[in-house]
C-alpha cells in the first residue's frame, strides 16, 4: 500500500510539473509543431501551440545607430546568432526556419516577410512588439503559424493587422490593450482564442470569426466597448464565462445551437441572442 502511495505521488508530481513547463524546444523541427485542441488540456486554455519563444526583446543592439530601414542594406548576423533585416530581429529555429523576436527603431507600417536569408519565418515570439506605440499596421505572411503571449500587447496605436491564414491560436494577452485596433479577422485555422486575447481593445468595432474556432476563453473580448455585434461560427463548441463581459455587445448570432455557454456573465445584460 505504501509503495502504491509513493508511486501515485510521483505520477502527480510529473503532471503538476508539466503544467508550468515550456512546450517543446526552441530549435525543434517546425514540422512537428502541433496545436492542441483538447478541451480538457491546459494547452487549449492558453490557445497556443507547443513551442517556446526565447527572448522577447533586443537590448544589446538597440542603440547601434544604423539605419535598418534601408531596403538596400543586407541582413546582418549578430553575435548571439540573431539576424536583423529592415528593423526586424529574427532568431534561428533550425536551418530552415526563423522566429521574429523583436525590432529596432520605431516601426510604423510593418510588413513581415515570409522568408529571410532563404529561411522561412514561421512564428512571432512572446512579447515581440509589446508596447510598441509607433506601430500602426501589421501585415503577417501565411507562413506564420504561431504567435506568443503578449505579442502585440499595449500597442495603443495599432489600427490594422492582417493575421496569417495558417495561424494556429491566439494566445493570452496577444492583443490586450490595443486601444486603437478597429477590426480583426480571425482565420478558420485558429482553433482557440485565449484569456484576455483582445481584452480592453476599446475601439474594436468589428470581429470576424472564421469557421474553425472551437473555443472562446473567459475575458478574451472583455471590455471591448465599441463591439456591438458578432456572429459565432458553427465550429465554436464552447464559450467561457466573462468572455465578452463589459463589452458593448447588443446582438450575438449563433450558427451552432449546441454551443455550450459556461457561466452567467458571458455577455452584457442588454445583449440579444439569435439562433
Amino acid at each position: 500500500m505504501k509503495r502504491k502511495f509513493v508511486l501515485w505521488l510521483c505520477a502527480a508530481a510529473m503532471v503538476w510539473g508539466s503544467e508550468g513547463a515550456v512546450y517543446a524546444s526552441d530549435f525543434g523541427d517546425v514540422g512537428e509543431v502541433v496545436f492542441t485542441d483538447d478541451f480538457d488540456s491546459t494547452d487549449l486554455r492558453d490557445a497556443r501551440a507547443e513551442f517556446t519563444d526565447g527572448s522577447s526583446f533586443l537590448s544589446d543592439t538597440a542603440d547601434s545607430g544604423e539605419d535598418l530601414q534601408d531596403p538596400q542594406e543586407p541582413a546582418q548576423d549578430l553575435e548571439d546568432g540573431r539576424i536583423v533585416e529592415h528593423g526586424l530581429v529574427y532568431q534561428k529555429i533550425n536551418e530552415y526556419s526563423l522566429g521574429l523576436v523583436g525590432y529596432e527603431g520605431e516601426p510604423v507600417d510593418c510588413v513581415i516577410p515570409s522568408e529571410v536569408q532563404g529561411m522561412t519565418v514561421v512564428r512571432i515570439g512572446e512579447g515581440a512588439f509589446w508596447s510598441c506605440n509607433t506601430l500602426r499596421s501589421v501585415q503577417m505572411p501565411d507562413t506564420i503559424r504561431i504567435i506568443g503571449r503578449n505579442t502585440f500587447r499595449n500597442c495603443r496605436n495599432l489600427e490594422q493587422i492582417r493575421l496569417s491564414n495558417n495561424l494556429e491560436g491566439i494566445p493570452r494577452d496577444a492583443f490586450a490593450l490595443c486601444t486603437g485596433l478597429l477590426e480583426i479577422r480571425i482565420p478558420g485555422s485558429v482553433k482557440g482564442i485565449s484569456i484576455e486575447a483582445f481584452a480592453l481593445c476599446a475601439s474594436l468595432k468589428k470581429v470576424e470569426l472564421g469557421e474553425g474556432q472551437r473555443t472562446i476563453r473567459d475575458t478574451s473580448f472583455s471590455y471591448c466597448k465599441s463591439l456591438k455585434e458578432i456572429v459565432i461560427p458553427s465550429s465554436v463548441q464552447e464559450i467561457k464565462d466573462t468572455a465578452f463581459v463589459g463589452s458593448g455587445l447588443e446582438k450575438v448570432t449563433f450558427r451552432n445551437r449546441s454551443c455550450v455557454l459556461q457561466g452567467n456573465y458571458i455577455f452584457p445584460l442588454k445583449t440579444v441572442i439569435y439562433g
